[in-house]
């Protein structure tokens, strides 16, 4: 995996419970997440991320009808994604005051 490759530790999930149980017990830095998910959708599934925790969600998507972030996605990326430019916005998304290794993105909706 790119991030991992880079020093970024991620966690994966398989559902959107799943997403936030993780979210609660091993809060993450940064969330990474497709628009497009089998039990709903990537902005539901922000908006109950972001009541449980104001953490920076980068989403992505292959609608082309998609042009701006949903509330509240703070960053809203199309498909394909050249990785330097993931990686670029990642690191300007994430807290400065923490050692990359030390941050963990979950990843994997």
């Amino acid at each position: 995996m790119l991030l991992e490759s880079r020093g970024y530790r991620c966690v994966t999930a398989s559902t959107p419970e799943e997403a936030l149980r993780l979210l609660s017990e091993d809060p993450v830095d940064l969330v990474v997440v497709d628009h497009w998910l089998t039990e709903s959708t990537g902005t539901a599934l922000a908006v109950q991320m972001k009541a449980v925790r104001n953490i920076p969600i980068i989403m992505f998507t292959g609608d082309p009808d998609l042009k701006d972030a949903p509330e509240p996605v703070d960053l809203l990326l199309g498909k394909p994604q050249v990785p330097e430019d993931l990686l670029a916005f990642v690191a300007a998304l994430l807290p400065d005051d923490q050692e990359q290794s030390a941050k963990k993105i979950a990843n994997g909706f």
